[in-house]
């Protein structure tokens, strides 16, 4: 866990890494002492032991790396959580676009667009019924 904590001092301090931008020039910090504060931190989420395959998350991505704004979630959750996330609204909820999809074949079994193509227009601005009145292209043979 110490290497995540190093990881996040860089992305957050380091104006050479990839990522500042996207953390240290937003403002974003980490905000422990040490990482052994930010280990002992994380070791209280973890009162189970059940962490291992988990990422550590930040809850509100416009907040620091900082008590009760972290999380132990799994990679599709983590992947679901960023800011540049494309959202779509249906039927008052609001969801990732890559989210659409599996919300529109419940509804309406017979929906015949592909995953990709669904997640591409309703991250595009399109209407749910613009993508419900979208054919589907056909299948090569």
């Amino acid at each position: 866990m110490a290497e995540r904590y190093h990881a996040a001092i860089s992305r957050c301090r380091n104006q050479d890494h990839p990522s500042y931008r996207n953390y240290g020039d937003l403002g974003i910090d980490v905000l422990f002492d040490g990482a052994e504060s930010w280990v002992r931190y994380l070791m209280t989420l973890d009162r189970a032991g059940s962490v291992r395959g988990l990422d550590i998350d930040r809850i509100d991505n416009q907040s620091h790396y900082m008590e009760g704004n972290l999380r132990f979630v799994t990679r599709a959750t983590n992947l679901r959580n960023k800011s540049t996330n494309q959202h779509f609204e249906y039927r008052g909820v609001t969801l990732v676009a890559v989210d659409v999809y599996d919300a529109i074949i419940v509804d309406y079994p017979s929906f015949g667009l592909a995953r990709s193509t669904t997640a591409r227009m309703a991250g595009s601005g399109y209407s749910l019924d613009q993508i419900l009145a979208a054919v589907p292209r056909r299948k090569r043979s």
